[in-house]
């Protein structure tokens, strides 16, 4: 038996009559652990473009005889699969080495194109160009550079934007955020493993008396 779930909205939790007692609670603790990391990033500012944060809405409970696993987390095919735990752990910058407790860390300060296109559509989510130079007098040297470059099309300018940005992430690193790691620490403890208990023992209390009182061969 497989039962897999798309969302964690309430109204599903309250679906799952008819299911063992474990398995009711490995999914709610599922929902929880995905609430949790969904709120965590939406307080640290985190959502852009969604991809982190709707990402991890998956979770599946795996019943095979006398096992019962879950799965959650961002599945083989999400984009946010491929960097999530950078954003939970953080990556150590070229120049700084922070964070330090990072398994992580950028080995150049180069931009890679998919880096400079990920900031630059971050960019256009958030409303973000680059600042066109309107002071026509007494310019300075890094005016008057810019003045010269002013047939420069905005789009050039804002991924020129990007670019500098993703070198100054590299310079300094990405932040520690450990939105899984809190969520996990939260969600999975020992209250949580205190009631997965109790419902394993309603399970086998279950299978018990379903045993005792089956005809006999």
């Amino acid at each position: 038996m497989a039962l897999k779930i798309g969302g964690v909205s309430k109204s599903q939790f309250e679906t799952l009559e008819g299911y063992p007692a474990l398995t009711q609670e490995l999914v709610k603790l599922a929902g929880t652990f995905v609430q949790r990391v969904q709120a965590n990033l939406d307080a640290m500012g985190k959502i852009s473009t969604g991809a982190i944060s709707d990402g991890i809405a998956v979770g599946e409970v795996e019943q095979d005889g006398t096992s019962v696993k879950i799965s959650v987390g961002y599945p083989d095919n999400a984009p946010a699969g491929k960097y999530y735990d950078f954003v939970n752990k953080g990556v150590k910058g070229v120049l700084t080495g922070e964070p330090a407790s990072s398994p992580y860390s950028f080995r150049s300060l180069g931009a890679p194109p998919v880096m400079v296109d990920a900031i630059y559509g971050w960019m256009q989510t958030n409303r973000i160009a680059a600042r066109k130079e309107t002071q026509t007098r007494k310019l300075s040297a890094l005016q008057t550079k810019r003045a010269r470059l002013a047939q420069i099309s905005q789009e050039d300018a804002n991924r020129d934007l990007a670019y500098l940005i993703a070198r100054s992430i590299k310079r300094r690193g990405l932040p520690y955020t450990g939105y899984i790691d809190k969520a996990i620490t939260d969600t999975f403890n020992d209250e949580a493993i205190g009631q997965v208990a109790e419902k394993l023992g309603v399970d086998i209390a279950v299978a018990i008396n379903e045993a005792n009182t089956s005809p006999r061969p």
